[in-house]
């Protein structure tokens, strides 16, 4: 069976549940959770007496006693934040793997009390894993708002102008890139079988050897595939609001109104192609996760759909992955 098949296999045991969360999730990112996040970003700036950041100044006001302690707790709230996504994402697959299914309720449940992990001190690294290792490598497995963290421009231009700094930045992505390689499947060691980040790291690491080129393509072909996704929903949206406006149009409809259906037309193409991103992604990453296990014939450990984990192999194990 081919790859694409698996992860289509994958996906559909449990896709309307999946669908329902993840469209849910994106709505409250944009809607809520986001504005509440960047609005404490602001008000960090502001209680430190900062109106904007640049060149000169944003050393000082990260070395801020203020600032630092601010950024910690709001990093670490951004972190269970973005891992209800993936938890509950990892959770829906893995469930789909045995054949099972669960209802939305079920999925957060447990996706939320899996996040809230993330404050343990020991697995106080989830945070840097979710919030700068996945969107800086920008490969297409981070989940809403998280993904669209970047360098902020006026750096980048600084550094691109600067050869000592512009070498040292590819040095710092090749070691990102390399610690996101040996971390991959961390997060679903993490999620599935309880273990502290220390040890889903450690696993992760034993699981993914002697498989990196393996699962480097496999990572290559995730961003391809997210990216060749994305441009065909936004060439249909695009098609679809020029035919709309096109169509109200000649029906004289107010162009205020054409204009409106325009936007919505795109946004929604938007919205799906947010949501389909981290379900696809780690349907991937999934299927690779539990093949080096079968491989290296290492137990399964499998969730339940109320949240108890499996003590042991699933006695019903879906075998088209």
């Amino acid at each position: 069976m081919g790859k694409t098949s698996k992860v289509i296999n994958l996906l559909r045991v449990n896709l309307r549940t999946m669908a329902e969360f993840e469209i849910l999730y994106k709505l409250l990112s944009l809607s809520v959770f986001t504005p509440v996040f960047w609005g404490i970003f602001n008000g960090i700036m502001s209680i430190t007496g900062y109106e904007y950041l640049t060149i000169e100044n944003i050393l000082s006001f990260f070395m801020n006693p203020l600032t630092l302690a601010s950024l910690l707790l709001l990093i670490v709230c951004m972190a269970v934040y973005t891992m209800i996504d993936i938890g509950a994402v990892i959770f829906l697959l893995d469930l789909s793997y045995q054949g099972k299914k669960a209802d939305l309720g079920q999925t957060a449940g447990y996706a939320v009390r899996n996040a809230v992990r993330v404050f343990q001190y020991k697995n106080i690294l989830v945070a840097f894993a979710v919030l700068f290792l996945i969107p800086f490598l920008n490969l297409g497995v981070a989940s809403s708002y998280i993904g669209s963290i970047a360098v902020p421009e006026f750096i980048l231009d600084f550094i691109t102008k600067n050869e000592n700094l512009l070498l040292l930045f590819s040095c710092a992505m090749a070691g990102l890139g390399l610690l996101l390689l040996r971390w991959l499947y961390a997060f679903h060691y993490f999620t599935l079988e309880s273990c502290s980040f220390k040890e889903a790291r450690r696993r992760s690491v034993r699981l993914g050897r002697k498989n990196k080129i393996k699962d480097l393509t496999a990572l290559l072909g995730i961003q391809l595939g997210i990216s060749v996704l994305f441009l065909l929903f936004i060439i249909a949206g695009v098609w679809l609001a020029v035919f709309l406006g096109d169509l109200f149009s000649k029906m004289k409809l107010l162009r205020i109104v054409s204009s409106s259906i325009v936007w919505v037309c795109l946004a929604v193409s938007l919205l799906i192609v947010s949501a389909l991103g981290t379900p696809v992604s780690y349907a991937c990453i999934s299927i690779l996760f539990y093949g080096h296990k079968r491989e290296k014939q290492e137990e399964m450990i499998h969730v339940e759909a109320y949240g108890n984990q499996g003590s042991g192999r699933s006695k019903k194990v879906w075998q088209a992955v």
